[in-house]
């Protein structure tokens, strides 16, 4: 969503790391200025793919009445699901879910999370730069309430092999 500055310093970032890396946009335009000539093996993935869009769609996360199914301009849970769903469609075993404004990614970072996913499903890092939070916890930022940083959602190393889940539509 006009982020691309974020998606070209991130890629700068990581560099140093070899494999596949996966964008999912949320606008296509953005993607015309990304900058593919970074070094990676970069591709684009469109969640269009109708067997995983229509369940997706079906999918109830939550059983509260006021729980929507799907929500059209929030596009977070679709992709992230999406992620695990072609993750294990395609045989890999580990992925790293990162937003575009985190700049933590370090290989000795990636390796010791790595590890991590030898015994746990998921592992993630504190975001204590750029704390992705909540509506109230940035009007908190802004009103001087101090924030402490928490586990994120938006850094997260999954072992696809032992993932039984989705994310839910939040």
């Amino acid at each position: 969503r006009q982020r691309f500055e974020n998606v070209n310093s991130l890629l700068r970032e990581i560099q140093w790391y070899q494999g596949p890396v996966y964008l999912l946009p949320s606008d296509k335009e953005d993607v015309s200025r990304i900058n593919f000539s970074c070094g990676h093996d970069l591709q684009v993935l469109n969640v269009k793919d109708e067997d995983f869009v229509t369940f997706f769609r079906a999918f109830r996360t939550s059983c509260h009445k006021k729980t929507s199914a799907y929500i059209p301009f929030w596009d977070l849970p679709i992709k992230r699901n999406y992620a695990l769903w072609y993750a294990k469609k395609h045989g890999y075993q580990k992925i790293l879910l990162i937003d575009d404004d985190i700049r933590i990614v370090t290989p000795s970072l990636f390796m010791l999370a790595t590890k991590a996913l030898e015994s746990n499903t998921v592992c993630g890092c504190f975001v204590e730069d750029f704390p992705d939070t909540s509506v109230q916890g940035h009007l908190e930022l802004l009103s001087g309430i101090p924030l402490s940083p928490f586990l994120s959602g938006s850094f997260l190393f999954i072992n696809v092999e032992r993932v039984c889940t989705f994310f839910p539509q939040i």
